[in-house]
């Protein structure tokens, strides 16, 4: 037992007798208390990371300096040489994978004997990552796509590249494990390598792989327009450097992608796409002999469905422009507008629409144009189908403008401008209030309604059509012009007789007066006789043994204006008597001149006792005319009531007006605001008015007046005798 005792004390007395020197020099080389014989500046280390080589060591060069030694520790260890050397860099390879090391440097003699300065206590840690191995590099839409495998503990990871016979350069920094290179261009062959770096980003943690991945990219060719035209669907992309071949896929729905077709140019137009189907198009680049893809493709493509032709139904001027019609197509959102003048050789877009019509606002009048339409995307970005390239011809005209609306002998003449290139005009005609009607469709620039209906107000229109009668080719004036249509006057009897020669005919509806024409049977000009409201007139200025001709006219209240046209031919008679000389009012009035006391007078006009009869006087005369049964002159008692009724007639003027022969006269009391009193004016001469009344003192009697300031006359009527 004792000797087993001693046995085990003598080989731990050994084993410390044996480690004495590592210890010492240990303790030498680390204690603060160690041997110095300079007193140096610490170096300060600039940089501590892993490459290919092992892990670098930098630090600062310190003046006076033989000899440095560096030290590595792990932990909280104690430090440990690694090497002496008189660079200011050292390479360690002897690291080990996945451990952290803290480094620090120190100056020491050029014999390493002793130390020349103190040390960085703190120094720079790093840990020893293996180099990412690259999995794939791939050719993406968005550039070169880099994948690698995790390195366990690796905070983040730097991607380089280099293009031949140059250097890696950065492209990029990530946490994750895959990279894309957005910078790459189409048509240049790239290396990819990948290192571990710190999480601050400025330590690098591992080595690389030095020959990495090359890949050439190639960038995914971008489709710049997808159409529908004539031949197909066209698909059109920019060309992509590097390039050598493209393939064209199409999709019909989530279907998968089928090709279409190889080609090495920038454009394809594809006649297998089928009516009202939607289809996605895409392409991709391909190696020269068509085995191998060359780039990505964009999955989203480009949308396009080809739909049938419109065809164009109708074209017609209308007031705003050129108004053109269509069929609609099924599956069509909107529509886009064209159009070239005659003989031109490319198409203008004027518009676009989601209806089936459309109108030109910018035609010129009386230019040929031809129009087309097809079918585009809802946005008008994309053309889905073909179109009619015959299109359909039209020259919109001036609107005609009238340029009178007059009554004629036979109904309304409306009379218009020529239209250069017009083939036909088509009248209209409405009321007020009411639609437009079609009149007649002439080649003429006039033309007469003979429908219209006498006192009617009628709305008249013109616009151009085409020759046969199947389009407008102008618009219209929507106002239209009007007149109040009064038909002529038509003579319905004519007789010559000892007082003349009398004329009738029909009341015309919407006359107000009608005037009188003669002539003689081979004169050329009419002359006007008399105005009349009635429908009755007396020529009694005719001479005997000739032979006239008469019409008659409408005219406005105040005749003033002509409201109709007249029969140019007439009713023609020979006068039988002499011409009048004297009114024929005057001539019944003189012949009861000296008759008093006026029974017969007031007992004519139904009263049964004796009133006051000069205004009777006046009604009995124009009764034996005639003209009381006709209504030309009224039955009253009271002077002012046949006053205000002349004045309702229009037939009233002021005591400033010189009668003539037949006129009445009414007198009132200086002051008042009505007539007492009537008469019959025979004459005016030489400023005095000369008359017949009745009731004058109870007899019928001859006056005379002086006309000028006579504050007593108070007017006098003009009635319409019907004759001149």
């Amino acid at each position: 037992m004792m000797k087993k005792r001693y046995i085990r004390v003598l080989i731990s007395v050994m084993i410390a007798v044996c480690m004495i020197p590592l210890c010492t020099v240990f303790a030498a080389d680390y204690s603060a208390q160690a041997k110095s014989v300079t007193n140096l500046s610490t170096p300060s280390l600039s940089s501590a990371y892993v490459n290919n080589a092992g892990t670098v060591i930098q630090w600062n060069r310190v003046k006076g300096a033989e000899k440095y030694r560096v030290y590595y520790k792990v932990g909280n260890s104690s430090w440990r040489k690694i090497a002496d050397t008189t660079s200011t860099s050292y390479t360690w390879s002897g690291a080990k994978t996945d451990t952290r090391y803290t480094f620090t440097v120190r100056c020491i003699t050029s014999d390493g004997k002793a130390y020349a300065s103190g040390f960085d206590s703190a120094g720079k840690s790093v840990i020893v990552f293996p180099a990412p191995k690259l999995l794939s590099v791939s050719n993406t839409t968005s550039g070169v796509q880099l994948s690698w495998q995790k390195v366990s503990g690796a905070a983040r990871y730097r991607v380089f590249r280099k293009t031949a016979g140059k250097g890696w350069s950065s492209v990029g920094t990530t946490a994750a494990t895959s990279f894309t290179d957005k910078t790459a261009k189409s048509g240049t062959a790239y290396s990819y390598t990948v290192r571990c770096i710190s999480g601050g980003s400025n330590t690098y943690f591992s080595g690389y792989d030095v020959a990495g991945k090359s890949i050439t990219f190639i960038s995914a060719p971008s489709l710049s327009s997808v159409y529908v035209n004539n031949v197909g669907t066209v698909i059109k992309w920019n060309k992509v450097t590097g390039a050598e071949k493209y393939r064209v896929y199409y999709k019909v729905g989530n279907s998968s992608w089928t090709k279409i077709t190889d080609t090495t140019s920038t454009s394809y137009t594809w006649s297998g796409a089928k009516a009202g189907i939607k289809y996605t198009i895409t392409v991709r680049c391909i190696t020269a002999d068509a085995k191998a893809y060359a780039s990505s493709f964009y999955s989203s493509g480009k949308n396009v469905i080809s739909l049938a032709k419109p065809k164009i139904s109708s074209i017609r001027a209308i007031n705003s422009g050129t108004e053109i019609k269509w069929g609609k197509v099924s599956g069509a959102a909107r529509y886009r507008v064209y159009r070239k003048t005659a003989g031109g050789a490319s198409w203008s877009s004027i518009g676009t629409t989601t209806s089936t019509t459309f109108t030109d606002t910018t035609a010129k009048k009386g230019t040929k144009y031809t129009y087309t339409v097809r079918c585009v995307s809802m946005y008008a970005k994309t053309l889905l189908s073909g179109y009619y390239e015959e299109g359909k011809s039209f020259t919109a005209l001036s609107i005609p403008k009238i340029s009178s609306v007059s009554a004629a002998v036979n109904g309304v003449q409306i009379k218009w401008g020529s239209v250069s290139k017009a083939e036909k005009y088509r009248v209209y005609r409405k009321t007020s209030g009411g639609s437009w009607v079609t009149l007649t469709t002439t080649t003429s620039t006039s033309y007469v309604d003979k429908t219209a209906r006498s006192g009617y107000k009628y709305y008249y229109t013109v616009r151009c059509v085409n020759a046969s009668c199947t389009a407008y080719t102008s618009g219209y004036n929507t106002t239209g012009k009007s007149i109040t249509f009064v038909a002529a006057p038509k003579i319905s009897s004519i007789s010559a007789t000892s007082s003349g020669i009398k004329l009738k005919w029909g009341k015309v509806n919407g006359a107000a007066k009608y005037k009188v024409f003669r002539k003689t049977v081979n004169a050329t000009s009419w002359t006007a006789l008399g105005v009349t409201a009635y429908t009755n007139f007396t020529d009694v200025q005719a001479k005997k043994g000739t032979r006239y001709t008469y019409t008659v006219r409408c005219v406005n209240s105040s005749a003033t204006s002509y409201t109709s046209w007249f029969d140019a031919a007439g009713k023609s008679a020979t006068s039988v008597s002499s011409p009048s000389t004297k009114n024929d009012m005057v001539q019944v009035a003189e012949k009861q001149l000296g008759y008093s006391g006026g029974r017969k007078i007031w007992s004519w006009a139904g009263y049964s006792r004796r009133v006051p009869w000069c205004n009777l006087f006046v009604t009995w005369c124009a009764d034996q005319l005639g003209y009381y049964d006709s209504g030309r002159i009224p039955l009253y008692q009271a002077p002012r009531n046949t006053a205000n009724w002349f004045k309702s007639k229009g037939l009233f003027k002021n005591r400033n007006y010189i009668p003539k022969a037949g006129d009445l006269i009414f007198f009132a009391y200086q002051g008042q605001s009505y007539p007492y009193h009537i008469g019959i004016v025979e004459k005016y001469q030489n400023g005095y008015v000369y008359t017949i009344e009745g009731n004058l003192d109870d007899v019928v009697q001859k006056r005379r007046y002086s006309h000028r300031g006579n504050v007593y006359i108070y007017g006098y009527a003009t009635p319409d005798y019907g004759h001149n």
